[in-house]
């Protein structure tokens, strides 16, 4: 973490990779598994079942699905996940958006112009 932006940001220099292995110490995280079915067993335990045909069951799971994912319904939740929260997964939209830091040998914009953005409707451009 680091960086001399003005106004000061958070910049991982090692990129988002190793924000998450440090968070992810000591625990049993599985990459590269699609996922099609995340079950409550009875006992409160979760039983996730993969494409692939291998099952996972632990005392707790932390899901991190992408909308996409999540609206698309792919992934069956046992029991179904609550009409709240269904609702909000079909209402909640999301879209694109890039960010690039660029560092100038110097400054040839205004100095109290922190950010500089370029947002357009049209998407080809």
């Amino acid at each position: 973490v680091g960086g001399d932006f003005v106004p000061p940001q958070n910049v991982l220099k090692q990129g988002f990779g190793a924000a998450l292995d440090a968070l992810a110490g000591g625990l049993d995280v599985r990459l590269e598994h699609v996922v099609t079915r995340i079950e409550i067993l009875e006992d409160g335990s979760v039983k996730v079942s993969t494409k692939h045909g291998k099952v996972f069951e632990a005392q707790k799971a932390i899901v991190t699905l992408p909308l996409g994912v999540l609206k698309s319904g792919s992934v069956e939740f046992v029991p179904p996940l609550s009409e709240r929260r269904r609702l909000a997964i079909k209402r909640t939209g999301f879209g694109l958006l890039d960010k690039v830091v660029l560092r100038f040998p110097s400054i040839f914009w205004k100095e109290d112009v922190h950010f500089l953005t370029c947002a357009t409707p049209d998407r080809s451009e």
